[in-house]
């Protein structure tokens, strides 16, 4: 198991230290598109509190990861039929 590094990021102006054993390089990356989602959607949404902007990014998140899944299913799928 890769030993765990101490992060700190900055989300919605809150600071919140995490634990993670990616790379430095990694967590900044989805640290990034986590701020980019949550800036562009409070600036298209007004009166939303940060808890609200923060379940609302995350359930865009998920449904990504859903549907990227599905599509890893399906061709793994259609692999094994061509490949038997």
């Amino acid at each position: 198991m890769s030993e765990k590094k101490a992060y700190t990021l900055t989300l919605l102006g809150q600071r919140l230290e995490i634990l993670s054993s990616d790379t430095e390089e990694h967590v900044l990356k989805v640290a990034t598109i986590v701020n980019n989602r949550l800036s562009e959607l409070s600036s298209g949404s007004s009166g939303l509190t940060s808890t609200a902007l923060a379940l609302v990014v995350a359930l865009q998140l998920a449904e990504e990861n859903v549907v990227l899944k599905n599509e890893v299913d399906r061709i793994r799928k259609k692999q094994l039929e061509q490949n038997p």
